[in-house]
């Protein structure tokens, strides 16, 4: 996933909720200026800044996830794809 694609996915829940920039980076917990630059390209979304979204919204957490594996340098890498799965616990004697 790109950065531009998370953020595309940020904004429509920051537009759905109604939130400006400034109160979606206060309900977050990130700086303002550091989520301008990223939104625009100019810097990258930081781990500390996936975390404080995290929280914010665990329902996107797969989709963090993906940006972070997306952002990893793999090409000496045999695996050429991850499957996520749910963490779900087998029912006793299946």
């Amino acid at each position: 996933m790109t950065q531009a694609r998370l953020i595309e996915i940020l904004d429509e829940r920051r537009k759905a909720e109604g939130w400006t920039d400034a109160r979606f980076c206060e309900e977050v917990g990130i700086n303002r200026t550091t989520w301008s630059l990223a939104r625009s390209g100019h810097r990258q979304i930081s781990r500390r800044t996936l975390s404080a979204l995290t929280r914010r919204f665990p329902e996107y957490a797969d989709q963090f996830v993906f940006f972070l594996v997306s952002d990893v340098d793999n090409s000496d890498c045999k695996v050429s794809s991850i499957t996520l799965s749910p963490l779900v616990a087998e029912p006793a004697g299946v």
